[in-house]
């Protein structure tokens, strides 16, 4: 347990790269995370949970599904981040745009609604192996 020190044991504070970063960019692990309006700990299976206040309704949860000392703390891959609000999940950060991700969201979004992590398998186009499918979410929803 951590309490509101999510960096002393429970969450690494150095950068988060995406696993897609030939083509998403590179995404830092918040500083409101870091700070006092955090609850922080790791599960007894090892999993690091950060917890903090998104807004004036919903809770932002980061999950390190290996904890701080094991992985590369490479979101997508790792490290995810969900928002929950009044109403559950908070999916209104859309994956579909070109079939490019962007954040850690994005790809735990990925994960529930379709139940794999294809999106490890784009090229730097964004494009699966084939070099003609894009993941959609809708028509295509793995690379196959």
């Amino acid at each position: 347990d951590c309490g509101n020190n999510a960096t002393a044991g429970c969450m690494k504070a150095n950068t988060t790269v995406n696993i897609n970063s030939g083509h998403v960019g590179m995404y830092g692990f918040p500083l409101d995370v870091l700070n006092a309006n955090t609850y922080s700990y790791i599960t007894a299976d090892g999993t690091s949970l950060s917890f903090y206040a998104w807004g004036d309704d919903s809770l932002c949860v980061y999950v390190d599904i290996d904890g701080p000392n094991k992985g590369g703390f490479i979101s997508g891959s790792d490290v995810f981040n969900m928002i929950l609000n009044t109403t559950g999940l908070d999916t209104s950060d859309d994956y579909s745009t070109g079939g490019c991700f962007e954040n850690e969201e994005e790809f735990a979004i990925w994960i529930l609604k379709h139940g794999n992590m294809d999106y490890t398998k784009l090229d730097a186009s964004c494009k699966c192996p084939d070099g003609k499918t894009v993941l959609d979410g809708t028509t295509n929803t793995t690379c196959k």
